[in-house]
């Protein structure tokens, strides 16, 4: 039986403005035990697989990762750089929807034992990017006054954007002349300095938006980001006048943060300023937890522990007493006392009375008529009659076994045994 664990995951779905998406999305769970316990600083595993069209659909990417959980019990692996034969960058990220699967073995072999499954309601763009037939043309021509930005978007619709660079200030009045000073010594030559630092080519990148396109210039300043929103086409104007000078950007600072909103301001080349707030989104609900799991497998029996030590000796019993005993005959009967521990017992035997006296025995025939002469000697005497039972004189046998004496007394009447 498997042990109970329960998760709860996220997904940090993350992409870069800059012109090369990387191919991997951060991924992070908490892992509890059945007494809803974090599964702290321990060694896990993970597998990950995307689904394609439904929670049970086609696995079209799967990967393994090892990992450790922190004291929070959170690991974090990023998805699309874990053990895989297959490549990332080969999902078709336009034929959605997709659902992230996570599989989690706490004691970080393959039997995985905790599983979700949730759906990529967002892909990340620049991952959905990655494929050509979603990215603008881009063209960018210097001129002297900026540059020139052309978008020609997957479905041929073309849009151009001119960028000018700001007026350039009128030249001050010349200072007077100083006065001149003499002439100094010529001075040793100095070492030559240090290559002054590379300038930045800036890097234009875009992105669609529900009514336009996200279009972030990267100079060394940082980004600059701008929404052009699509317009309908309107109907052909007359030529307006000349316009004045256009203002140009000096630099964008920021950002002040405060709660969820980020304030950048946009500084002008005729020192005027503009802002624009950027919101963050709020952190998502925590999930519901998972599925109880089955029970673990109950644990080996431990070993044995060591021997305690000996108790105490137990007090001496007291000396057991053999039992003696003493017998008076008066009459017909005799007295037997026995005497043990517990002190003196009586018992009262009766001897058998005398047998019956035997019966006549019969008397013998008459001798034959002698010849006339001398008296016949007397005639033998009859036998005895038999003799009547002996009167029995009881006999009595003591045995010891252990702290107990058995007492067998024997009379007419049979044997008699007691235990003391």
């Amino acid at each position: 039986m498997k042990k109970l664990f329960t998760l709860c995951a996220m997904v940090l779905l993350c992409a870069t403005m800059l012109a090369q998406a990387p191919q991997k999305m951060s991924y992070q769970a908490v892992v509890r035990g059945s007494d809803n316990a974090l599964v702290s600083n321990q060694n896990v595993s993970v597998r990950i697989s995307i689904l394609q069209g439904s929670a049970t659909g086609a696995s079209v990417y799967t990967e393994t990762h090892n990992a450790t959980t922190n004291v929070n019990g959170l690991l974090t692996v990023e998805v699309g750089g874990g053990n895989s034969s297959q490549n990332f960058s080969q999902i078709p990220w336009a034929q959605g929807p997709f659902y992230l699967k996570s599989e989690i073995d706490p004691t970080g072999g393959v039997n995985y034992s905790i599983e979700s499954v949730q759906q990529l309601l967002s892909v990340p763009y620049a991952l959905y990017a990655g494929s050509a037939d979603n990215v603008p043309a881009i063209a960018v021509t210097p001129t002297d006054t900026g540059f020139v930005l052309v978008l020609t978007m997957p479905n041929g619709n073309v849009q151009a954007y001119v960028l000018r660079n700001g007026q350039q200030g009128p030249q001050g009045p010349a200072g007077p002349a100083g006065q001149q000073g003499p002439a100094g010594q010529q001075g040793p030559a100095g070492t030559d300095g240090t290559n002054g630092q590379d300038g930045v080519s800036p890097v234009v990148t875009t992105s669609p938006t529900a009514n336009g396109t996200q279009v972030t210039i990267t100079d060394a300043t940082g980004p600059h980001t701008f929404v052009v929103q699509n317009g309908q086409n309107g109907t052909d104007g007359t030529n307006g006048t000349n316009g004045t000078n256009g203002v140009g950007i000096q630099n964008i600072s920021g950002p002040v943060t405060s709660g969820l909103n980020d304030t950048y301001t946009i500084h002008y080349t005729d020192g005027s300023t503009s802002t624009f707030v950027v919101h963050n989104g709020a952190d998502g609900a925590t999930g519901a937890p998972g599925a109880t799991g089955p029970a673990g497998a109950p644990g080996a029996t431990g070993a044995a522990g060591p021997a305690g030590p000996t108790g105490p000796a137990g007090t001496n019993g007291q000396d057991g007493v053999s039992p003696t005993v003493t017998t008076l005959t008066a009459g017909d009967s005799t007295v037997v006392t026995i005497t043990d521990a517990t002190g003196p017992h009586t018992f009262v035997v009766h001897n058998g009375q005398q047998g019956a006296q035997g019966p006549q025995g019969l008397q013998g025939p008459a001798g034959p008529a002698g010849a006339a002469g001398a008296t016949g000697a007397t005639g033998a005497t009859g036998p005895a009659g038999t003799n009547g039972q002996d009167g029995f004189s009881p006999t009595v046998t003591a045995l010891t076994a252990g702290d107990s004496t058995v007492v067998t007394i024997t009379d007419a009447t049979g044997p008699h045994s007691f235990v003391l």
